[in-house]
């Protein structure tokens, strides 16, 4: 699948159904991974953006397809599992992503940080647990954080 609007498609799902998704993926965003804060998707939900996600991350296309879907998705649905762990993921397998592939997902979170907290708040949570909690990531991930220092540490609550 080449485009956000292919995998919609695939998925049968109309303007309204999409509406009501990205609705109710902007509300569980907000909060995300902040103490007290309990909210989780419907099962269906959950399930649906599962399968969504597998599309773009399992499919053969190019790393940079799929870095271009995955945000696009993001953009859509703001989940912190399925749209931002992927990220993670293709960090981690060194080798896998090139180094300006790298950057550019760098300088997606960065922006997000600054922007609305449905989409600040699931980055800062996926920045956090995932890539400042593993010691095979933390320390290039640090020197991005030190780079970006001004944005990303007004915006991340470190526990």
């Amino acid at each position: 699948m080449r485009t956000v609007e292919d995998i919609l498609s695939a998925f049968h799902l109309t303007e309204t159904e999409i509406k009501l998704l990205s609705s109710e993926a902007r509300e569980h965003a907000v909060g995300c991974g902040r103490i007290h804060v309990s909210k989780e998707l419907s099962e269906e939900t959950w399930n649906l953006f599962y399968r969504m996600s597998e599309t773009v991350w399992d499919s053969s296309s190019p790393t940079s397809q799929k870095i271009e879907l995955g945000f696009r998705l993001f953009e859509l649905f703001p989940d912190y599992y399925h749209f931002l762990v992927p990220f993670y993921h293709l960090i981690r397998s060194n080798g896998v992503i090139a180094e300006d592939q790298k950057q550019l997902v760098w300088k997606k979170f960065t922006d997000y940080l600054g922007a609305d907290d449905h989409y600040a708040d699931p980055v800062g949570y996926v920045l956090w647990v995932e890539f400042f909690e593993d010691p095979e990531t933390v320390a290039e991930n640090m020197e991005w954080a030190y780079e970006q220092r001004s944005q990303t540490f007004s915006s991340i609550e470190i526990a």
